[in-house]
């Protein structure tokens, strides 16, 4: 847990601001992430459509509920 709380988003970033590979994040990130959506973004219909984009949306742990297990766990009654 206390891994949990000093994750930080820079172990899965690239310098440009893109995800990393997830072979490439630290265990913590690749176990306690809550999930990961991917979305494609297209323009155009039919045989026109063309891929833009693609947004990725990572799910934080829950820190806060973290923490407070942490405490009750260390006898700190958080």
């Amino acid at each position: 847990m206390v891994e949990i709380d000093q994750m930080d988003v820079i172990d899965i970033l690239n310098d440009d601001g893109g995800l990393k590979p997830i072979r490439d994040w630290p265990k913590v990130w690749r176990t306690t992430i809550s999930g990961l959506d991917l979305s494609e973004l297209w323009e155009g219909h039919g045989d026109e459509r063309q891929l833009v984009g693609l947004l990725k949306k990572i799910k934080w742990p829950d820190k806060p509920k973290n923490l407070e297990l942490l405490g009750k766990h260390v006898a700190v009654q958080a």
